[in-house]
């Protein structure tokens, strides 16, 4: 992981950022996330010790509830912008 506190940006949320797997993360966020997964899933492997069953189908289970909670709770922080280069995509039309 790198740090981006060289990076020349006005906002500076995004200078506090760490790299994982070649993408900006908050460090806020990603531990947040961390938390609300871990929490999900030993919950539910203490329920399947509780209830019966495999504890790796309650295990993954949870991590599905886990992901889809933080994709509601935390927002993305990409900002993604449509180019049409060189004016491309009208001229293959014409060709056509």
């Amino acid at each position: 992981m790198r740090s981006t506190d060289d990076v020349d940006s006005e906002n500076t949320e995004r200078q506090n950022n760490i790299e994982v797997w070649n993408d900006l993360v908050s460090p806020r966020d990603l531990l947040i996330c961390l938390l609300i997964s871990v929490t999900c899933i030993v919950a539910a492997v203490l329920l399947s010790s509780f209830f019966g069953g495999k504890p790796l189908f309650w295990g993954l289970g949870a991590s599905t509830v886990g992901f889809i909670a933080c994709c509601f709770l935390v927002s993305p922080k990409r900002e993604v912008v449509i180019v049409d280069e060189l004016g491309l995509g009208a001229r293959e039309g014409a060709d056509q």
